[in-house]
C-alpha cells in the first residue's frame, strides 16, 4: 500500500482540497508567480525605456555634436 500524499496541483481552484497547512504553500506559490510576472514586465519596460533613451541621445549627439554618435 502507498503511504505518500499524492501530488495536488497548486492552482486556485484546488486549494480546498488541500489538507492543512499546504494550501497556505499553495496559495504562497501563486503570489510568488505574480510578482516574478510583474518584475518581468518591469524589467521589460525599463529595458525599452533604456534602448529609447539611447535612441534619443544618438540623435542628439548627431545634430549638435559634430555629427557623430558617441558609441560609434
Amino acid at each position: 500500500m502507498n503511504t505518500t500524499t499524492p501530488r495536488v496541483d497548486s492552482s486556485l481552484r484546488d486549494l480546498w482540497a488541500l489538507p492543512g497547512t499546504e494550501w497556505i504553500q499553495a496559495l504562497a506559490t501563486c503570489a510568488v508567480q505574480a510578482q516574478q510576472l510583474q518584475l518581468g514586465a518591469l524589467l521589460s519596460w525599463q529595458q525599452a525605456a533604456v534602448a529609447i533613451n539611447s535612441e534619443i541621445w544618438d540623435e542628439w549627439a548627431c545634430r549638435f555634436a559634430g555629427g557623430v554618435p558617441i558609441d560609434g
